[in-house]
């Protein structure tokens, strides 16, 4: 990462669609260069509501990961 990179932390998402979408467009609009995922996504497919994201999102599965397909 280049110094100066904004990076934003997520964690415990939990399929919360409304507060992931807006979690989104907070870290756009702040110009975060780099997400971290903490875990617990819980479903696949939450990552379409991670479509927008303008920044590289890195991740890892939580303790409640149970569905990764």
């Amino acid at each position: 990462m280049r110094e100066g990179t904004i990076i934003g932390i997520l964690a415990d998402t939990h399929d919360n669609l409304p507060l992931i979408d807006e979690a989104v467009k907070q870290l756009n609009r702040y110009g975060v260069g780099t997400v971290l995922h903490a875990g617990d996504y819980i479903s696949p497919f939450i990552v379409s509501h991670f479509k927008p994201l303008q920044a590289k999102i890195i991740g890892v599965y939580g303790n409640n990961c149970a569905e990764r397909q």
